[in-house]
């Protein structure tokens, strides 16, 4: 599942989730800038608190992968941007 997020620069932005699944409740999760480029990556994760400011105008991209295809989970997600 992916999330586009349209930023300009100087937007402070912080973006929070957390998952839960039957038997693990875990999953990676990446943030591409405008150029495709990684921010920042998180292997195997249950919770998220991740603030940044944008320095630089254009889409960023919110990469969230379930690793473990034979199980559904649930992911609870919030993002707030500060213009």
């Amino acid at each position: 599942m992916t999330k586009s997020i349209s930023l300009v620069v100087d937007d402070r932005v912080l973006v929070k989730f957390s998952v839960v699944g039957q038997s693990e409740s875990t999953l990676d999760f990446y943030i591409t800038d405008p150029h495709g480029d990684m921010k920042v990556e998180y292997g195997k994760v249950g919770t998220v608190s991740y603030p940044f400011v944008c320095d630089e105008a254009g889409e960023y991209v919110l990469h969230f992968s379930n690793t473990d295809i034979s199980e559904d989970k649930l992911v609870t997600f919030d993002y707030e941007i500060q213009h």
